[in-house]
């Protein structure tokens, strides 16, 4: 089975920056105070503007004026951003994290990045559970899953 997300997580005074700045933005609660915007193809475009998409230390969709707009408004408070894709239970995971207008974090390639991420903003999962789970990730199979739901 299939699973792919791209997307920024983190408390919601930084991803409301994000959704002030572009219009294609959607905050979605997770719970836990947590949040996330997952990045569609028209969110990406209006961050992308007409410049030149180049991606950012290897990863799929995260490029340059994205990560602009992230260290802007990551000012507000810690804002991550996360690429899943897995496929027949292969796959990676990676992360990035901003805070205070700098990088300051990025989390490589491998498995269970996202719960690290998760953690780091105080989620904690449920009996039998991971974050990942418990925050409705295992749920939702596609990045534009996350939009068809309320």
């Amino acid at each position: 089975m299939a699973f792919s997300f791209h997307g920024f997580i983190g408390a919601e005074p930084a991803l409301n920056g994000i959704r002030m700045r572009f219009p294609a933005a959607r905050i979605i609660a997770l719970g836990q105070e947590l949040f996330l915007i997952p990045l569609t193809d028209a969110l990406q475009r209006q961050m992308n503007g007409s410049g030149e998409a180049v991606p950012v230390n290897g990863f799929e969709l995260l490029t340059g004026a994205i990560e602009e707009a992230a260290l802007v408004v990551s000012e507000a408070g810690p804002l991550s951003y996360a690429e899943v894709l897995q496929w027949t239970g292969e796959g990676s995971q990676a992360a990035i994290m901003w805070e205070g207008g700098l990088r300051v974090r990025t989390f490589r390639y491998g498995q269970d990045l996202i719960n690290r991420i998760l953690r780091t903003y105080g989620a904690i999962a449920g009996p039998g559970q991971d974050e990942f789970t418990a925050l409705g990730f295992a749920a939702r199979r596609f990045t534009d899953d996350w939009l068809r739901e309320g």
